[in-house]
């Protein structure tokens, strides 16, 4: 038996309804500024935002949490969040990178991004990050596909 839109709900499922509704309401009472100078000053208090970002993260369709890097999060619009801080993407020998870790891993942004919205679909190494509209410049997923590296 299934509970369709009509039929009461179980009581945990009720008992979860008025406690994310609890929630919701004391999250709106913070203002986002107050919230972000909070999380830059105390580390708990950014923990606990990570935490609640991180279930969120699999219904969140802008943000998305990097399934090899959960302290990288990217979005629909090409961005990249690490450790919480909105990261600048930086182009390095022609690529555009991210690159972190006091400069010691520089990862190609494209196949970081897509990576979060779309799988490689077979072995990395046999895959390269293509372009829709030819501009690499457009980070956007959207934009992205899996192009399969054919060796003649």
């Amino acid at each position: 038996m299934f509970i369709n839109e009509f039929d009461e709900l179980p009581i945990d499922m009720e008992k979860l309804r008025k406690r994310l509704r609890k929630l919701t309401n004391i999250i709106r009472e913070i203002a986002p500024q107050d919230l972000e100078n909070l999380r830059r000053l105390d580390n708990e208090i950014d923990g606990y935002c990570r935490v609640i970002s991180d279930m969120m993260g699999s219904s969140n369709p802008y943000w998305r949490i990097h399934p090899r890097y959960p302290e990288i999060r990217c979005s629909i619009n090409g961005e990249v969040d690490i450790a919480g801080q909105k990261f600048e993407i930086r182009e390095y020998s022609g690529k555009k990178c991210v690159c972190y870790s006091n400069s010691r891993r520089k990862i190609p942004a494209a196949s970081l991004i897509l990576e979060c919205f779309q799988p490689c679909p077979g072995n990395r190494a046999d895959y390269r990050v293509g372009y829709i509209d030819k501009d690499a410049n457009n980070l956007k997923p959207s934009n992205l596909y899996w192009d399969r590296i054919i060796v003649r």
